[in-house]
């Protein structure tokens, strides 16, 4: 099963293959093309992929179906960094990015008006991550800080093995409140193994309380996962009781064994919204490069019958069971159990060692069949380390 589960990810992940490829250094070693990023977006077309060695480079504001890849090293200074207006049916894969993180002055990364999808994997934010209007936003293994995630008008987020943390009160200026890991407003937001942690407050003068570490507002709200999950408020000492999760309206899914810190005898979810019965699945996939394993888990009620697929993503599909966010013309099956005791499926997708997979990029998804088919949220992966 093994064998057969790598040679159909990477025949299917090939599919993604680029036209051409560009190399950005800042210290112009050969061989290289341009020494800054906005020339190489300028030069690049739709299914190009650009390579960013170390360095310190200008963001850019790009429209493009691309493949960007941050080499360790490399940084992105301050300014606004954004993807508008990708057309649907294309596609935008970036990994390894590193904004500038300063309280004020630090790099915006920005996901606006995107009919297609939008794939970011290890992508660090220390300033802020702001989504609008986007249809399919899939978030691996990303860290973001500061400001935190917000998220507004009608998109669609999925986020998995991610660390999103609000800034404490005081920063930058005593006059500043504590900021929320996550903010979303009229859209949807699947959470799958997260860590999401208010900002503290502060006391004196100027105290300020902790902030919920998710506020939603005409939501639909699912989080999946087990105890190495944490939602957590932020610290306060000044009342009154803070919820992990503050609503308005909505939808609220949630797994029991995700863990939740309020402060001060709050609920874990407070506000007015609708809860909805059941477990969410969750299904998460650590990406890794050539010659390593992708390790990929799924968690759910024990006895439930699983089945993984593994494929090339496309647009978010709505099913009885939940959106489907693999290509329908190039997935198929990689593997199948009944979920045992500990709840957590364990499958190793080991990589050969073929330097030319670097950058290719895969989807994940299971459906778990219990009282009632449910789907998992999907995981998009890059071969790279």
């Amino acid at each position: 099963m093994r064998t057969t589960a790598v040679a159909l990810a990477v025949s299917l992940a090939g599919s993604l293959a680029s036209q051409q490829t560009w190399i950005v250094d800042e210290a112009g070693v050969p061989p290289f093309d341009f020494d800054d990023l906005p020339a190489a977006e300028a030069a690049a077309s739709d299914g190009d992929t650009i390579l960013v060695r170390a360095g310190s480079y200008a963001p850019i504001v790009t429209d493009k179906a691309l493949t960007i890849r941050f080499a360790a090293g490399s940084i992105v200074e301050p300014g606004v960094f954004r993807i508008g207006s990708l057309a649907a049916g294309k596609q935008f894969v970036m990994s390894g990015y590193v904004g500038t993180a300063t309280p004020i002055f630090g790099t915006v990364l920005e996901v606006t008006s995107n009919p297609g999808s939008v794939y970011f994997d290890r992508v660090a934010s220390g300033r802020s991550l702001t989504i609008q209007a986007s249809d399919n936003v899939t978030l691996s293994e990303c860290t973001v800080g500061g400001l935190g995630v917000l998220i507004t008008s009608n998109s669609h987020v999925t986020a998995q093995l991610c660390e999103f943390t609000g800034s404490d009160a005081g920063v930058p200026t005593k006059l500043t409140p504590s900021a929320s890991g996550v903010r979303v407003f009229d859209s949807t937001l699947v959470l799958a193994q997260c860590d999401v942690t208010g900002g503290d407050g502060t006391v004196g003068l100027f105290g300020f309380n902790g902030a919920p570490a998710i506020q939603a507002t005409n939501t639909t709200l699912r989080i999946s996962g087990d105890a190495r999950s944490v939602i957590r408020a932020g610290m306060s000492t000044l009342g009154p009781p803070v919820a992990a999760v503050t609503t308005i309206g909505g939808t609220v899914q949630r797994s029991p064994a995700v863990t939740f810190f309020p402060q001060l005898g709050a609920p874990d979810v407070s506000g007015t919204h609708t809860p909805l019965p059941g477990r969410p699945v969750a299904m998460t996939a650590a990406g890794a490069g050539p010659g390593n394993t992708v390790v990929i888990e799924t968690i759910s009620d024990q006895g439930d019958a699983l089945a993984a697929f593994i494929g090339r993503p496309g647009p978010l599909v709505s099913t009885t069971a939940g959106p489907f966010g693999l290509d329908a013309a190039a997935f198929g099956l990689f593997a199948s159990a009944v979920q045992g005791p500990s709840e957590v499926w364990v499958l190793a997708l080991p990589l050969p060692p073929i330097p030319a997979l670097e950058g290719w990029v895969v989807g994940v998804q299971a459906l778990s069949i219990g009282a009632t088919p449910l789907l998992s949220n999907h995981a998009v992966v890059v071969f790279t380390d």
